[in-house]
């Protein structure tokens, strides 16, 4: 039988798996957005919509990220898309 000590290291490495695994889908989830905006970007604005790319890479709020996802199905101007992530 497993002493209190061996089943709370257990516990622990069983928690930090499952900590990995969720920040694991979150990082991959945040870099399937960003592979999508910078499709769009470069759909719509060509060389100067990629250029944006370095300043929203930086971006980690996943719902701003989608922000500008769906700003990007309108907004008709690189600055107007810039007002979006940079008001945040």
């Amino acid at each position: 039988m497993p002493t209190i000590a061996q089943q709370l290291i257990e516990e622990g490495k069983k928690q930090g798996f499952q900590q990995g695994i969720q920040e694991g889908k979150q990082q991959g989830f945040r870099q399937g957005i960003l592979d999508v905006i910078e499709t769009d970007l470069e759909f719509s604005f060509r060389d100067e919509g990629l250029k944006e790319m370095s300043e929203i890479s930086k971006i980690e709020d996943i719902d701003l990220l989608h922000a500008i996802h769906r700003a990007l199905k309108t907004v008709k101007s690189i600055d107007e898309l810039r007002r979006i992530y940079r008001s945040n």
